[in-house]
């Protein structure tokens, strides 16, 4: 900013090398990364959404194996062996010299094969099936709840680096000018132009900047750090992100929902809720069967045996017989432990369906508060262009009277130290609206893969919004 203006790069030029070192990871050998490109990476690569899709994956195999019973059961037996006892009159009468009663060694050959068909359950098989499948329901919106979460951290810090990344530059600049401001005073004061107290305000104002400076290196190369734990890189890995603010437009949607479509949306679309509405049909399935255990079971079996004391005459017609049954159970008392498990389940679903009803009035509430922070912000980077508009007119009008003699040095030192304070507030009303933004996507429970592309054609964030900054130079 300061390199073309031959009118004060005699004062500034010696202080440019006193402000600090720039951060190592904005080098031209780092990796460039997109806010689209650290998204993907954070989504493939976060531990927590890992951990969700493994739950995931176990609920639904689960599920899977709750659907069994309404399969039909095939089962096969085999027993070989010797048994000791009386002989029988018919098996004396097949024996040469033993006499009934006997006692003698035998061989046994024993088969069964049986075919059961599970007629009536209660309703206790479907209520457990159902149970399991709401359960894999339930993992489901908690690992959609987990990337709307790594997805909101990860765009947040991406955003809040390129801010404070102005920050720290405008700040450098600022240390540039207090020093510049601060020899100029001295220099006054030798000459019986300047007081003391004229000297100590500039001191102060010199000694301010520098833990302004530290404050926001160490705030950013915490974020930097959080970025590079969110995308699975290094803590030590240099990055550039080349994504800037005032094009968040082509990394987030730049038509938001109008408040009313956003209601409806999270209503029906939120993890949060339907994590909580899965929830409510588990334990509305879990009731169920327990009271279809009250009622009698009836199974369908088909039997085919076999049991011979010689292998020649195993499996034929006169060792064979075959069975068809109906087979049916009704258990008429098993203590209370059902209805007090019963009762337990109700109540715990009651404690879910208020749950889910405050969760729903409390995202309504913070879709409104963010949907106001979203428009006031819009409004701020308004004004806040406005005030820069100022800024760099001051600016032009204090080289002007500089060179007629009409200014001081500190008065263009001055104008330049306005103009980067605005060009600071203003990356601050942009990094409010982006946050906000994120904070409506969040809640709604847009997927952030659903209109987040890098090279998307949407533009500037601000074209179709209050606060347009159409026309502003970078």
């Amino acid at each position: 900013w300061f390199g073309r203006l031959a009118l004060v790069a005699s004062l500034l030029a010696p202080n440019l090398a006193m402000t600090m070192a720039p951060i190592s990871f904005a080098t031209e050998e780092a990796l460039p990364l997109s806010a689209a490109d650290a998204l993907r990476l954070a989504l493939n690569n976060s531990a927590k959404i890992k951990g969700a899709m493994a739950l995931r994956q176990a609920r639904n195999h689960e599920a899977q194996a709750q659907f069994s019973p309404f399969l039909p059961e095939l089962g096969v037996t085999g027993a070989a062996g010797t048994r000791r006892g009386p002989l029988t009159e018919f098996e004396a009468r097949d024996a040469t010299l033993d006499e009934p009663g006997d006692i003698k060694d035998r061989n046994l050959y024993q088969a069964e094969a049986k075919l059961k068909f599970n007629l009536f359950r209660g309703f206790a098989d479907r209520s457990a099936w159902r149970a399991a499948t709401a359960t894999a329901q339930v993992a489901d919106a908690e690992l959609d709840q987990a990337r709307l979460e790594i997805g909101r951290e990860l765009l947040i810090t991406y955003f809040r680096i390129l801010t404070r990344e102005r920050e720290l530059e405008a700040e450098k600049e600022i240390y540039a000018l207090r020093k510049t401001q601060l020899d100029n005073v001295k220099n006054r004061r030798g000459q019986g132009q300047a007081t003391d107290l004229e000297v100590l305000e500039a001191q102060f104002a010199y000694q301010q900047q520098g833990p302004n400076i530290r404050r926001t290196e160490s705030d950013l190369r915490i974020d930097v750090q959080r970025l590079l734990r969110l995308v699975g890189k290094e803590i030590s890995t240099a990055v550039r992100l080349t994504d800037s603010l005032k094009d968040a437009g082509s990394v987030l949607d730049n038509n938001p929902m109008a408040l009313a479509d956003l209601y409806e949306l999270t209503l029906r679309q939120s993890p949060q809720l339907s994590h909580l509405a899965a929830r409510q049909t588990v334990l509305e399935e879990k009731r169920s069967q327990i009271t279809g255990q009250y009622y009698p079971t009836v199974d369908l079996e088909f039997i085919a045996a076999s049991e011979s004391q010689n292998r020649v005459d195993f499996g034929d017609e006169k060792h064979t017989t075959y069975t068809g049954q109906v087979v049916f159970n009704w258990t008429l008392f098993s203590g209370l432990s059902r209805a007090q498990q019963s009762q337990a389940l109700f109540q715990e679903q009651l404690a879910v369906t208020s749950d889910l009803q405050q969760r729903r009035e409390e995202l309504l509430v913070e879709l409104a508060q963010f949907g106001d922070r979203y428009r006031l912000a819009a409004e701020e980077i308004s004004a806040q262009q406005s005030n820069l508009a100022v800024a760099r007119e001051r600016v032009k009008l204090a080289e002007q009277n500089f060179s007629l003699g009409r200014a001081t040095n500190e008065d263009v030192l001055d104008a330049y130290s306005d103009r980067l304070e605005a060009q600071k507030a203003l990356a601050q009303a942009r990094l409010s609206r982006i946050e906000a933004y994120i904070e409506l996507r969040y809640r709604s429970g847009v997927p952030w893969q659903q209109n987040l592309s890098a090279t998307d054609a949407g533009g500037d964030s601000e074209k179709a919004s209050p606060g347009s900054n159409q026309g502003e130079k970078p």
